[in-house]
């Protein structure tokens, strides 16, 4: 995939690369417009985010100030580009590339392979806990039964998935749910695991089969398949109490 897309970039090409059932990338002039992937939701996939999750909107170039709803769109494919590339970069499928006209999305967002590339080693650098990105649709993200008397400090995403997190649903799960990227909740449970809040994925038995299917287009139901559930145990008590003290104090 990676080789693919340099010469697509370097060919200022203009069609889709695909990564058979895994996803599609969508290019123009060699820069990516639009992007899907069966690990991660589309740009506009999960409940409407409040507005203190994306960039305040702004410009330095003199030009007109979007309007919010502007920019919280161009953000979102932004962060939905960014997100199925990292993960498509897995992808054992073998890359096509098929001219096509340009894919306008509105907003239209050109990002270049060189960039994309770049944030994705970035990301491979960080620490996995146990979590490669190929389990982010696969292992259920299950919480630990006790936790040792010790400060935890978590962040806003961390807390919003270790409160959801129900024993049945996998990072990509929770990212759809949540409307958060599937890197970022992927990146929150690696956190979570390191922290002794949530079970490692090692030698993990409950593991979901691998979803083989072609992502959906914008605007459909992304049905999910229905493959049964791995047990779970519920968080105690005193877990939920201490969250809600490091809520508190974040206010």
């Amino acid at each position: 995939m990676i080789a693919a897309l340099r010469r697509a970039e370097e060919g200022r090409r203009t069609g889709v690369l695909r990564a058979g059932d895994d996803g599609v990338l969508h290019l123009t002039d060699g820069a990516v417009t639009f992007a899907e992937s069966r690990w991660t939701p589309a740009p506009d996939a999960g409940p409407p985010a409040p507005s203190d999750r994306w960039p305040t909107p702004g410009r330095t170039d003199g030009g007109p100030r979007p309007a919010p709803t502007e920019w919280h769109r161009e953000t979102r494919l932004l962060l939905a580009i960014f997100d199925a590339v990292y993960f498509l970069l897995d992808s054992d499928a073998a890359p096509s590339f098929t001219e096509r006209p340009p894919h306008r999305p509105a907003p239209e967002c050109r990002v270049s392979p060189t960039a994309l590339l770049r944030e994705c080693s970035r990301r491979r650098e960080e620490p996995d806990a146990g979590w490669p990105a190929t389990l982010v649709d696969r292992v259920p993200v299950v919480p630990v039964r006790t936790v040792r008397r010790r400060r935890i400090v978590l962040t806003g995403p961390q807390i919003e998935v270790i409160l959801n997190a129900d024993g049945h649903r996998t990072p990509a799960d929770l990212a759809r749910d949540l409307g958060r990227t599937a890197f970022g909740c992927l990146t929150a449970v690696r956190a979570l695991t390191a922290a002794e809040l949530v079970r490692p994925p090692r030698n993990e038995p409950d593991a979901l089969p691998v979803r083989r299917r072609r992502p959906p287009a914008r605007g459909s139901d992304g049905g999910e398949d229905t493959a049964a559930p791995a047990p779970w145990a519920p968080v105690e008590l005193d877990v939920l109490l201490r969250l809600r003290a490091g809520l508190e104090e974040l206010t």
